[in-house]
């Protein structure tokens, strides 16, 4: 199975380049241009790894990733979500 990577910035040149970099491997990746869209996502989906901004201008990536893991627990009773936050 191969993992799965959420992209979340509110930059599409970066989204854009984290698609390529990924994108021609063995993973399953998706992206959401800002926090509100990666909450949704993360309700709706299950994810090995999230690569995200920590300065976005509707909610920040540390948010995001308390979320995502105190959803990833609740369902897999596991912590195993990598949360990789980058800023510029």
């Amino acid at each position: 199975m191969s993992a799965r990577i959420l992209v979340v910035d509110d930059e599409e040149l970066v989204i854009w380049s984290y698609l390529r970099i990924f994108g021609g491997g063995d993973y399953h990746v998706e992206a959401a241009h800002g926090g509100r869209e990666a909450l949704r996502k993360v309700q709706e989906n299950s994810f090995d790894v999230i690569i995200l901004d920590l300065k976005m201008p509707d909610i920040d990536g540390l948010e995001i990733c308390a979320v995502s893991r105190r959803r990833t627990q609740r369902w897999t009773s596991s912590s195993s979500l990598a949360c990789l936050r980058i800023t510029s």
